[in-house]
């Protein structure tokens, strides 16, 4: 029930917020730490573990 809240409030977003929100995903997988990261090998999933380590269970450096 909840993943269905989730979705069809992230289809309720404005595109605008959505983009930008994107973009700082992105900015902040391939800052300090990560700054080693070529930018068109980065995989969503890999950005959003990088976003939020708490839900992944391997922790990056």
């Amino acid at each position: 029930m909840t993943t269905k809240l989730w979705q069809w409030l992230a289809w309720k977003l404005p595109r605008q917020l959505v983009y930008f929100a994107a973009i700082r995903l992105i900015a902040h997988a391939t800052t300090d730490p990560y700054s080693y990261t070529i930018v068109p090998e980065l995989t969503a999933m890999e950005a959003l573990a990088r976003w939020y380590p708490k839900m992944n269970k391997e922790q990056e450096p």
